[in-house]
């Protein structure tokens, strides 16, 4: 029987879903304290999954920007959406940006 690694994409989503949940809401990531540090950290993670799933850690980097970063957060869910969007991928694209406040054009 040969193992094969499993992503832990759950794991990653649920810290910056804690980290969205702390205050303050966005994250400086200028000054040191136990959020900053976290997120950072959390970064450390999308980039290794980086390796074993593309799509999936531009998705979550999507969320990761969205704790303080608009223009990251876009560019990270465009390059999700490339490598191929999933409906939850969407979802959460829309989601964050609800959250950043981003308004869309539309008539």
């Amino acid at each position: 029987m040969n193992a094969i690694p499993q992503p832990n994409t759950h794991r990653i989503v649920d810290r910056i879903n804690a980290l969205q949940a702390a205050p303050p809401r966005f994250i400086d990531a200028s000054e040191i304290s136990p959020l900053s540090r976290e997120w950072r950290a959390i970064r450390h993670e999308i980039d290794r999954l980086m390796h074993a799933d593309a799509c999936a850690a531009w998705e979550l980097r999507g969320s990761w920007h969205g704790l303080n970063d608009v223009e990251g957060a876009e560019a990270a869910f465009r390059n999700s959406s490339a490598l191929g969007q999933s409906n939850v991928s969407r979802e959460n694209w829309m989601i964050t940006r609800l959250n950043l406040g981003v308004v869309l054009g539309g008539a």
